[in-house]
């Protein structure tokens, strides 16, 4: 693949990249992933977005790529050398600045669930929310990963919560199985309560990780950055919105999940929301 360098320009690239030579794994509609063996970088598109190992290069097709090098300098992606500028770099860490406002970000949760309910995917981890509406599942084995995730759901919640996570972990289909993605927002939902509720869980978030991380390396990546507190850009203006935001914003954040993954980025973000909700139903207290 040899384009005009005046016809492509790298927009941005992810501050958690790592230095190495990666092959095409897969590809989808929106995104390349490249493979090294223990760590995956992304090319996709402006609709996916930003993201900590994301790459977003105009004007370049991507399913065209197949090779990928990044060095400290530069990437090279098959014939096309892009320098990297500090301009570029996208920020994933979260940052929660200022006084929170409690009963907005309450509020806020409201219709944050209210927004996923009528966004989720047909095979979402939705039926978590509506326990009394259970979809029509088309196999036995897709009603055994429902039942065994609502089990799950409530000693995460409810007696027993790493017991729950053991149960949620690798369960489900995709690149990122959807007990994985759920897993996510739990950890970042950890993360985040810690200074909404002015709470320390820096111990259970490292127990969650080491018992959620398993043999998927995808996973493993996205669960690492949640418990340190990275997120793609979707997810950090859906965080903006839940905390300093208001209906429309957190609505017009709940619909661009849908753009991650077939599922993910809801099952992430009904991860979050869950998590949420027992904190402030616990006044930021622990109930594990």
């Amino acid at each position: 693949m040899s384009l005009s360098r005046s016809m492509i320009r790298l927009e941005s690239y992810g501050d958690s990249l790592k230095k190495d030579d990666y092959q095409c794994h897969s590809r989808f509609k929106r995104a390349v992933n490249f493979f090294n063996g223990h760590s995956m970088v992304a090319l996709v598109d402006r609709k996916i977005g930003p993201g900590p190992h994301h790459i977003i290069i105009s004007g370049l097709d991507p399913q065209k790529a197949e090779r990928l090098t990044i060095t400290a300098a530069e990437l090279l992606l098959d014939d096309n050398r892009f320098p990297f500028a500090s301009s570029c770099c996208y920020d994933s860490k979260i940052e929660l600045g200022g006084t929170i406002d409690c009963d907005r970000f309450s509020a806020n949760l409201e219709y944050f669930e209210h927004c996923l309910r009528q966004s989720a995917a047909p095979k979402s981890l939705a039926f978590l929310l509506e326990r009394k509406r259970q979809p029509r599942w088309r196999s036995a084995l897709e009603r055994s990963i429902a039942e065994r995730m609502t089990a799950g759901s409530k000693l995460i919640f409810g007696q027993d919560f790493l017991a729950g996570i053991k149960m949620f972990k690798g369960l489900g289909f995709g690149l990122t199985p959807s007990g994985d993605d759920f897993i996510g927002g739990v950890l970042l939902a950890l993360h985040c309560g810690q200074k909404i509720f002015k709470r320390d869980f820096r111990r259970t978030i490292k127990s969650v990780y080491r018992l959620a991380s398993g043999g998927n390396p995808f996973s493993n990546m996205m669960l690492a950055y949640a418990s340190q507190g990275r997120a793609i850009g979707k997810i950090k203006d859906l965080l903006a919105a839940l905390i300093y935001g208001g209906e429309k914003n957190v609505c017009k954040c709940t619909k661009q999940l849908r753009a991650i993954g077939h599922s993910s980025g809801i099952d992430f973000g009904i991860g979050l929301l869950l998590t949420f909700k027992k904190l402030k139903r616990n006044k930021g207290g622990k109930w594990w």
